[in-house]
């Protein structure tokens, strides 16, 4: 019933609400730059919202779709953005960006493509 009536409906409410929030961040002045920082601290409050409210058989599907719509989708970009991508990230010397990155680069590595 869990799975069903409610873990199907909230999980793809979940992948239409972030896909919207993500084109918001990255269409705003200077939204390429903050997505990392914005994607670290959506992702750790999903953990922590779904930790606190929701059955644990959620957890693991839940990171997958915030992974997919959140970093697969937009991550492959941004890593070589002229503008904001890992090249830029070394030049300027943002060394929590580069972090961030790499961060979250590990969460879905293999799965880019």
């Amino acid at each position: 019933l869990y799975r069903e009536d409610f873990q199907k409906a909230f999980l793809e409410a979940t992948r239409v609400y972030y896909h919207r929030a993500c084109a918001e961040i990255l269409h705003q002045e200077g939204g390429r730059w903050r997505f990392l920082e914005w994607a670290e601290q959506r992702l750790a409050e999903e953990t922590r919202r779904a930790a606190q409210c929701l059955q644990s058989i959620t957890a693991e599907p839940l990171q997958r779709v915030l992974d997919e719509v959140i970093l697969k989708a937009h991550l492959p970009d941004l890593l070589v953005d002229v503008d904001c991508g890992f090249e830029a990230l070394l030049v300027a010397a943002k060394i929590e960006d580069q972090r961030r990155m790499f961060t979250l680069c590990k969460r879905i590595d293999g799965r880019m493509t």
